[in-house]
């Protein structure tokens, strides 16, 4: 019938999920031959780097690639950078994107450590909690619920995740596994004003390529709610009637004056088939996302409160 050629069609429209990592994984074009070529390196390269090179960064002290500096703008260590204290002279943000493949491939590996991962960082009554956005799907197939206390005040924090996107501020994330796959992202190390603005309708995109997310909803310094789903290019046809979509939550809790609770939530629905399962579900989707956005939350964490103590220090 004329109803089931249509949502045969729908079913073959791309859907945008917030990990486009995991979602190009799973296209068969020929730009991703070559990728699940470099997936392969990648896996070489990370067993070198766990079975022989690990205990020279630890023996190194390795810290974070991010620093203070002088000024009031953030340093950061490039590819081209080279310390004499680490191995190889590789800088540390290429051992950085190495230890995030080695991280996706052992969560990959480990699917019994699920429920600890949908529910990162998050208390019990965090991951119960109603949050904006979640009646969008009342009833997903799956979902999670992330957190981390970040000690800056809710207006330092809000830049910083306001400006996400492909096309925007990046991710602060593993910059290095997202170009990858074809995402063309900088992640940004300042807050940027011409993507401080945003509104329902509003299109965020993370890969050239996918269909963007869409701001669902927002309240400004509190939370926004982005959503995707196989119609959000009709314009006649709504997101409840679409059987693929997800939402992405970024909400703020205040604490006190100086600490904010940044909690994220992810929820899916999609009909229960083997190749959905595979696309959108709990065996690649789920482990490929949870290490790119616990490295999301750690960043965008470092980042307001380093921008914090360097407003203290230099307004002194």
């Amino acid at each position: 019938t004329g109803r089931n050629l249509r949502l045969l069609k729908q079913s073959q429209m791309p859907v945008r999920f917030e990990s486009t990592f995991a979602t190009k994984l799973i296209t068969g074009s020929e730009h991703m031959k070559k990728v699940m070529a470099g997936l392969v390196i990648c896996l070489v390269i990370t067993g070198l780097y766990a079975g022989i090179l690990s205990p020279w960064l630890v023996s190194a002290g390795y810290q974070s690639d991010l620093q203070y500096g002088n000024s009031s703008d953030l340093i950061h260590y490039t590819e081209t950078d080279v310390d004499k204290n680490y191995p190889c002279g590789v800088a540390p943000v290429v051992w950085e994107n190495v230890s995030g493949a080695g991280s996706i491939i052992f969560n990959i590996a480990v699917p019994w450590l699920r429920d600890w991962r949908t529910g990162w960082g998050a208390s019990p009554e965090e991951i119960k909690r109603y949050l904006p956005g979640d009646e969008l799907i009342a009833e997903p197939v799956w979902s999670y619920t992330h957190a981390i206390t970040i000690n800056a005040p809710q207006a330092d924090v809000w830049p910083w995740i306001v400006q996400i996107g492909q096309n925007r501020g990046g991710f602060y994330s593993y910059q290095g596994l997202e170009n990858l796959m074809g995402c063309d992202i900088t992640n940004a190390d300042q807050t940027i004003n011409e993507y401080q603005s945003m509104r329902p309708g509003d299109e965020i995109y993370l890969h050239p390529e996918v269909p963007p997310l869409k701001v669902s909803s927002l309240r400004r310094y509190y939370w926004f709610v982005l959503r995707g789903s196989e119609f959000d290019s009709e314009a006649n046809l709504k997101f409840a009637e679409s059987p693929v979509k997800t939402t992405w939550t970024f909400y703020l809790q205040k604490i006190d004056n100086q600490t904010t609770r940044l909690i994220t939530r992810g929820r899916y629905s999609y009909p229960c088939s083997i190749l959905n399962n595979l696309s959108y579900g709990t065996v690649l989707l789920e482990p490929i996302s949870f290490v790119m956005e616990k490295k999301m939350l750690q960043g965008i964490k470092t980042m307001a409160e380093n921008r914090r103590h360097l407003s203290r220090v230099f307004n002194r």
